[in-house]
């Protein structure tokens, strides 16, 4: 049983982080979008970060090092886009630590009614909840996961890339 949720959560998790561009992007926007107070930005109506030195952040690092002596940034728009990753970086952290704070009430709420209803409850129905805690609980780790280890090195990936784009030229001509 362990065995069957260990590869149900790697394949879940695999899964998010080939969709975490989307969800920094998703992220990016809606921080530049959203103040204290304001209500979510639907997701069709989000723009994207379009500037050429994000664009050139999405790029493999072979293309990088291939591109970047031909590449002239001043050191105003690396830093600008330094200061972005670091807000999209605590903005994605702070809202995947949300969500686990999110699953967790969930959880316990889903436990007390399991407690309150148990005798109650048909053996179909038990096993209902008992999978809805599951699935919550695999939300949870997910999140968890996200929050203390995807994000952040996904986030240090692209801040290598900039060094990249800001260093590689100078490196290269000497």
């Amino acid at each position: 049983m362990q065995d069957i949720v260990r590869r149900t959560l790697a394949v879940f998790l695999s899964l998010q982080l080939s969709l975490l561009g989307i969800v920094f992007q998703s992220c990016a926007a809606l921080q530049k979008l959203q103040t204290p107070g304001t209500t979510p930005v639907p997701a069709g109506l989000q723009p994207k970060d379009t500037t050429p030195l994000r664009a050139l952040l999405q790029k493999s690092y072979v293309e990088l090092f291939d591109m970047a002596p031909t590449l002239e940034f001043s050191s105003a728009e690396i830093a600008a886009q330094r200061k972005a990753l670091g807000k999209g970086k605590d903005f994605c952290v702070a809202r995947f630590k949300d969500h686990t704070k999110q699953y967790g009430k969930q959880i316990d709420a889903a436990q007390k009614d399991l407690k309150k209803k148990t005798a109650g409850l048909t053996e179909d129905q038990r096993n209902q909840l008992h999978c809805r805690i599951q699935n919550l609980e695999l939300l949870r780790s997910e999140a968890q996961a996200l929050s203390g280890h995807a994000i952040p090195t996904a986030y240090d990936n692209l801040n290598a890339k900039l060094d990249v784009i800001e260093k590689w030229p100078a490196l290269y001509k000497q």
